[in-house]
């Protein structure tokens, strides 16, 4: 899907949702980028 947004100015995105993977892919698609790589649980015990 071809999409019409200008991605230059874009540094980082953060959006609380239920299911990461369905979430990312849609915005992958919907941004006409390769779906990013998920870390989970990478910032437990940080205080």
């Amino acid at each position: 899907m071809k999409t019409p947004i200008n991605r230059d100015g874009f540094i980082q995105i953060n959006i609380v949702v239920k299911d990461i993977e369905k979430a990312a892919k849609k915005w992958a698609d919907l941004l006409g980028i390769p779906m990013p790589e998920i870390h989970k649980g990478h910032l437990e015990g940080c205080t």
